[in-house]
């Protein structure tokens, strides 16, 4: 989690951010405990508070933006049912794969998105079937960024982008509940929150608030958005045809859109609202980031610095003398669909070093964002952001995998940034605010042989995917049914 504060030109003032305790209780599940999300953000507001408080008083108001998908239960009194099932919880694999067909069909006519395992509409299916006497006690379903506004303000709310990552006709904005009656849950269909634009006032800073918080008593709260979105506000990524890749514990990739038609007929992947009015985004968002190279360095490099590691990785040449990375640790949803998928070494010989996998693993995830840019509209260029694009070599390898100029973003915190543009227009400040420019980011262009190289890499990994399908499928049964 991160707080800072900016001033009316969007510049940095002041920063805090703190991890947060993610929960696994058993294959498969991601959870978080609701009230120390809460408190977190109130350890982070406080320390902000007393470190500025020149600064605290003059503040003109607050915006929230967080992770999308997932179910946060809360009761008649709005009190956690239990913890909250993240975006990357996959426990209700099952279930996806026995409605598959039906629920695909549905969403495709009615413009909703896709729904995967870390679903809302899914989780909760999977909480009545197995948790019955939890279920029936959740009056109330959010996303991360509303229970932290519910928490600031005693509003229940969300906005249109992230209610569009299961529920809601993309474009009519109203939710769908006819999916909750084919899901068998329309008991649901009251739970979800009113639905506002991005950048609107929700509510005040509750005096409770302001008592654990220190958040000035009555400030205005202003609607944020799913995090992909604000990102790429606060990228400067909102006319149609831009593209951004998010190179995070995900690895999220986006197209900007003026009209969704063209896309629907596709269902992989997603079609989400954009905060910015008019626009839409067009994902191909993959379960596997820059997790992936963080695992593949504990595991391989304990201890040895990303530069030490990366230097060594420029000696290796592009294909890794064979060796290739299928990077499914956790399971995968775009562009292609199978929570059962998992990650593994292929090509291994005598003569490959540790080195070599780790130059593997960088490739696997230039190989899975080819893989989401072949099934999204056409770009001419990307912007990169996440933990990931810090790394000048990773940003060199996409460009030239994917046969694009990539703009490495330079500004931190690109989310705050497009939290704050969401404020600035709440506030409806006259002057205009300024989205960042391209022209002060750092391009990478595409090595035209590398790139060859990349395109026979490419094939292979798709190959390599497809015939490992039914062993992944096959192995999932096998474990369920006979190690668990």
């Amino acid at each position: 989690m991160k707080a800072a504060i900016v001033d009316q030109n969007g510049r940095l003032q002041a920063f805090e951010s703190c991890n947060i305790q993610t929960l696994n209780p058993f294959d498969g599940a991601s959870e978080a405990n609701l009230q120390m999300v809460w408190e977190t953000l109130t350890n982070l507001t406080n320390s902000l508070s007393q470190k500025n408080p020149a600064i605290w008083k003059q503040l003109a108001g607050l915006c929230v933006t967080g992770q999308g998908d997932g179910c946060w239960p809360l009761d008649s009194s709005c009190r956690p049912v239990r913890n909250a099932l993240l975006w990357n919880d996959t426990r209700t694999r099952q279930m996806q794969d026995a409605l598959s067909s039906e629920i695909e069909q549905y969403c495709q006519e009615h413009s909703l998105t896709q729904l995967f395992p870390g679903a809302a509409p899914l989780q909760l299916l999977w909480m009545k079937q197995f948790e019955p006497e939890l279920f029936k006690q959740v009056r109330h379903v959010l996303h991360c960024k509303d229970w932290l506004n519910y928490c600031l303000t005693g509003e229940l709310t969300t906005d249109f982008s992230d209610a569009s990552t299961s529920l809601m006709n993309i474009r009519s904005g109203q939710y769908d509940l006819g999916l909750l009656d084919l899901l068998g849950i329309p008991e649901t269909a009251a739970m979800f929150p009113a639905i506002f634009e991005a950048g609107t006032t929700i509510g005040f800073v509750t005096r409770e608030a302001f008592n654990t918080s220190g958040i000035p008593l009555g400030l205005p709260v202003f609607m944020g958005g799913i995090d992909v979105s604000v990102v790429a506000a606060g990228a400067g990524v909102t006319h149609p045809g831009e593209a951004l890749s998010i190179i995070g514990t995900t690895l999220c990739n986006e197209v900007v859109l003026a009209d969704p038609q063209d896309c629907q007929q596709n269902t992989q992947g997603s079609i989400l609202r954009h905060v910015i009015p008019t626009r839409y985004l067009r994902l191909m968002a993959a379960s596997n980031g820059i997790s992936s190279i963080n695992w593949a360095r504990n595991f391989l490099a304990p201890g040895i610095a990303f530069e030490t590691i990366e230097s060594e990785i420029s000696r290796i040449q592009t294909g890794c003398e064979g060796v290739m990375f299928q990077p499914y640790l956790q399971g995968e949803r775009a562009p292609f669909r199978n929570p059962n998928a998992r990650g593994g070494f292929f090509g291994l010989s005598t003569r490959h070093s540790p080195i070599h996998m780790l130059r593997s693993v960088y490739e696997g995830l230039v190989l899975s964002t080819i893989d989401c840019y072949r099934n999204l509209p056409a770009v001419q260029s990307i912007v990169a952001t996440g933990g990931g694009a810090n790394s000048s070599l990773l940003c060199q390898m996409m460009a030239d995998g994917l046969g694009l100029p990539v703009y490495q973003v330079k500004e931190a915190e690109l989310g705050i940034q497009g939290a704050f543009f969401l404020m600035h227009k709440g506030l409806e400040l006259t002057d205009q605010v300024q989205v960042l420019s391209r022209e002060g980011y750092q391009q990478y262009d595409p090595d035209p042989n590398k790139h060859d190289q990349f395109s026979h890499l490419y094939e292979l990994f798709v190959e390599l995917r497809q015939s490992l399908n039914p062993y992944w499928d096959s192995r999932e049964s096998v474990f369920r049914n006979y190690f668990e």
